[in-house]
């Protein structure tokens, strides 16, 4: 998979996460503060059930890297709008590639980070996550100027 059909790919992944969360009446408009309205969804348990959690089975795991995948394009995307940067698809020790992120030089992953929101760590915001990703833009910009 190149770039561009990443870029494709998570770009619509993104409009589909828009359009889940507005059946639910959570406006998602690629802001920051959207973000929350993405943690509040994903903490309903009438949306995907309980998280998190452990995948119970097959079927349980594919519904929720779904949901991973879907709401990671729309994190990634919340992320390039305000920040800049591209999509990539960047190369798995197994030969396959995961979508990222490439801002500044710095690579992010958002789709791993919704999967952990989902599996592991409900307090693991993804508004922190895109507050995290500034603070390491700005440390790395400020570590070229004082390089130069």
């Amino acid at each position: 998979m190149t770039d561009a059909e990443m870029d494709e790919l998570m770009k619509a992944n993104a409009t589909d996460a828009v359009a889940a969360a507005g059946r639910r009446d959570v406006v998602l408009d690629f802001t920051e503060d959207s973000l929350n309205g993405v943690d509040e969804l994903l903490g309903r348990e009438s949306f995907i059930g309980e998280t998190p959690r452990t995948p119970e089975s097959d079927e349980d795991e594919k519904l929720l890297w779904s949901c991973a995948q879907m709401f990671g394009g729309y994190v990634g995307e919340v992320v390039l709008r305000t920040m800049g940067g591209r999509w990539i698809a960047d190369p798995t020790s197994d030969g396959g590639v995961r979508a990222a992120i490439l801002i500044g030089g710095a690579r992010g992953f958002p789709v791993g980070k919704v999967w952990k929101r989902l599996t592991e760590d409900q307090f693991s915001t993804l508004g922190g996550y895109c507050r995290a990703l500034r603070v390491v833009l700005a440390n790395q910009a400020k570590r070229r100027a004082e390089g130069s």
